[in-house]
């Protein structure tokens, strides 16, 4: 970036202290344009995590949240980077600043101290930014939990409305010699008719609680 700077204003390598407080100009913004994009990613993943829409597709949520998952890692990895070159950046600016390299070059100085306060508020939007990822991380596992929560309720639910049944069964099926219900004519549909019932009942009471 600085070299295509360079080539289209030569004014801008007259001398190497130019050179330098421009190299570093120029490491300052490119963090800055990374923390920008880092953000913008930031946002995406939150509306993926906070929409509705997404929330209630049911189909493959694992796969959805697997996808998530890695991304956030990847804007993790990203931000570690970050921090790193810009606390590394704010350090070699506070100690080129703190030299007595400038003489007399006020405009140089200026420059220098206008990249510090820069790197330093680079560094407040990286911790600023990681805080977000790290609630985002945090608001993924709970998506994750409730997921997991609705299936094992489902299964619950699904025990609870075959379990009626299933002992009506077991207790015809017990074949005992004195049981009436055997010598009805209508005692199998009978049996079939109220184990219906006994699987409808627990899945209606389910419906009207909001269960399901």
């Amino acid at each position: 970036m600085f070299a295509e700077h360079a080539y289209a204003d030569p004014e801008l390598t007259t001398d190497p202290l130019t050179v330098l407080v421009r190299l570093l100009d120029a490491v300052v913004d490119r963090i800055a344009d990374e923390l920008e994009e880092a953000g913008r990613n930031i946002s995406t993943i939150s509306s993926q995590v906070f929409e509705r829409r997404l929330r209630s597709e049911r189909r493959n949520p694992e796969l959805r949240y697997e996808a998530l998952m890695i991304r956030i890692g990847e804007v993790q990895r990203l931000l570690a980077r970050l921090r790193e070159s810009s606390v590394s950046s704010s350090r070699m600016l506070g100690f080129l600043g703190s030299l007595d390299l400038m003489g007399g070059r006020d405009s140089a100085r200026r420059h220098v101290r206008s990249l510090v306060a820069d790197a330093r508020a680079l560094d407040d939007h990286s911790d600023f930014l990681a805080e977000n990822l790290n609630f985002l991380l945090d608001a993924s596992l709970g998506m994750i939990a409730l997921e997991q929560n609705f299936v094992m309720k489902v299964f619950s639910i699904v025990a609870v409305v075959l379990m009626p049944p299933t002992l009506i069964a077991g207790i015809y099926g017990m074949n005992f010699r004195h049981m009436p219900e055997l010598s009805h004519v209508w005692g199998y549909p009978w049996a079939l008719i109220l184990m219906l019932l006994s699987a409808i009942l627990p899945y209606w009471f389910a419906r009207r609680k909001g269960w399901l």
